[in-house]
């Protein structure tokens, strides 16, 4: 492009002195410029040539460079777009199956506590207790299990009877008696025996709560 501009200032220049202008009179001044017509003429398919030359290499060399660097500033954001799109799905596809068990679990609980103890029984020395996941059987399947802490006089054929026939309704509906276990190694307060009081609620659909496969 340099070299084209040089060859046309050249050439106009050598156009203009071979018509240089008039300055003795109007007419010489009038046929002087027909005769310079062809000089401007030039002039403009020159600068016409040389500005689309110009603004071609602008759009060949200087926008593919300007693409290129907002192409290399902007791959971290699709990256940590990328990441992000895996780990909703994730939570989507695993977490969400675990809260709504957690959420039935919690329930079961609140059920199991709110049961009413049998005579000369009371709360143990531990909270109680919920867990979902493989308490019985294969695999592929979900259990809710849920677990009292007591402190009870009863001989343990009465307590075992007492919950045996004592139900609380499950995480979908069904109702569950407790199964007592009595600790053999009898508790910290005298006259009262240590027994663990589950309520197993087994057999749901796993889905994609991998506590359950």
């Amino acid at each position: 492009m340099a070299s084209l501009a040089v060859h046309a200032a050249a050439g106009l220049g050598a156009c203009r002195r071979f018509f240089p202008p008039g300055g003795i009179s109007l007419l010489s001044d009038l046929v002087v410029g027909v005769m310079r017509l062809p000089c401007w003429v030039v002039e403009w398919v020159i600068i016409r040539r040389v500005f689309w030359r110009a603004a071609r290499m602008v759009l060949t060399e200087a926008v593919p460079v300007n693409l290129s660097r907002q192409r290399r500033r902007g791959w971290p954001f699709f990256v940590g777009l990328a990441l992000l799109a895996v780990v909703v799905a994730y939570v989507l596809a695993f977490k969400v199956p675990e809260w709504r068990n957690d959420e039935k679990l919690a329930r079961f609980e609140e059920r199991v506590s709110m049961a009413p103890y049998p005579p000369d029984t009371e709360p143990g020395d531990r909270p109680v207790q919920g867990v979902v996941g493989l308490q019985s059987g294969n695999s592929n399947h979900c259990d809710f299990a849920v677990r009292l802490s007591l402190l009870t006089k009863l001989p343990d054929a009465e307590i075992a009877r007492y919950y045996e026939s004592l139900t609380v309704e499950g995480v979908e509906g069904r109702r569950v008696a407790g199964s007592v276990f009595v600790n053999p190694s009898g508790s910290w307060r005298a006259g009262y025996k240590s027994v663990i009081v589950e309520f197993l609620d087994g057999f749901h659909e796993p889905g994609l709560d991998w506590r359950c496969h």
